[in-house]
């Protein structure tokens, strides 16, 4: 096309996003835009431009909307409209991966849409395919670390893309189960390393939850419950810091009940996690809990190892 038609393009593609921002902003629109998936529209725009023009902000525009809009499509609960974005966003990058060259940054972005392909996936319990993706996802960020220099970013992608296989493959077979728990072994060390450099509640959250996958691992009660302990610390530090979610104190509860279970916790350590867990409630707000948060709830505290005797 000529440079014209090709601004024309790059114009009608800013334009629908824009008419997609003002749609879920609840304006009322006029556009036939508002009919035919206005977001939709700049994506295929988009895509169109890096085939046709093909220049960097083509690639970067194209990219951008396209993860933006998956993510919007999976939490406005289209999850195949979410995939089917995803499908031709790593087509795309695949693509260019193997007719441009390696580039980190590139791998990077295909190894995070293949992640957000496969959390989807496992939302819709299409257990293989999340799998598969993640599995792949591993092996690019572990390509993509050795061209960028031990890249923080890339070393919390691993370690997450690392952790949520092995969600998957824990309640599998004897070999599944095995290769989860050396995911495992792996993750948390990447993530007291990254935590010992830059210190964050997410990344706390995130060794947090590699602790607890591993106690629901392994089989030792000492080795559980020093796992579960790890857990109760992050926790502890979060609220210290005034960082606790509602997420994270039922998590917590779940952590305090999972130490009460142990046979190797004591009669004055459960009244001290009992005591804990009575702290814990009074700060949560029943009326800020969404539905499935209130059946959590409801769930953890009628457990035995919650009640006092």
């Amino acid at each position: 096309p000529t440079e014209f038609v090709a601004r024309a393009a790059a114009a009608r593609v800013r334009m629908e996003c824009m008419v997609q921002r003002l749609y879920e902003e609840g304006r009322p629109l006029n556009s036939k835009s508002e009919i035919n998936d206005p977001a939709g529209v700049a994506i295929q725009w988009a895509h169109w431009l890096t085939r046709v023009r093909g220049k960097p902000n083509d690639y970067q525009l194209y990219e951008t909307i396209a993860a933006e809009q998956a993510d919007r499509y999976a939490k406005n609960g289209k999850p195949h409209r979410a995939i089917s974005t995803l499908d031709q966003l790593i087509g795309h990058l695949e693509t260019r991966l193997q007719t441009d060259g390696e580039r980190s940054d590139w791998i990077q972005s295909l190894a995070y849409a293949r992640m957000n392909r496969a959390g989807i996936q496992a939302q819709i319990d299409n257990f293989p395919d999340a799998t598969s993706d993640y599995r792949l996802a591993i092996q690019e960020l572990e390509r993509g670390w050795t061209l960028a220099d031990s890249d923080a970013f890339f070393r919390v992608n691993l370690a997450t893309a690392e952790i949520n296989l092995a969600k998957l493959l824990i309640c599998g077979s004897e070999e599944d189960r095995r290769t989860a728990k050396e995911l495992i072994e792996r993750s948390i060390p990447t993530y007291q390393t990254l935590l010992a450099e830059s210190p964050t509640e997410d990344l706390l959250r995130r060794l947090a939850d590699s602790h607890a996958m591993m106690a629901t691992a392994i089989d030792d009660e000492e080795q559980i419950r020093h796992h579960l302990l790890q857990c109760d610390v992050a926790f502890q530090v979060l609220r210290d810091q005034d960082r606790l979610t509602d997420e994270d104190r039922l998590d917590w509860i779940k952590i305090l009940g999972d130490l009460n279970r142990l046979s190797v916790t004591g009669p004055k350590m459960i009244q001290t996690h009992l005591d804990t867990v009575d702290r814990i409630r009074n700060q949560l707000q029943s009326d800020s809990l969404d539905a499935s948060q209130r059946q959590r709830y409801r769930e953890l505290i009628g457990d035995d190892v919650l009640i006092r005797k």
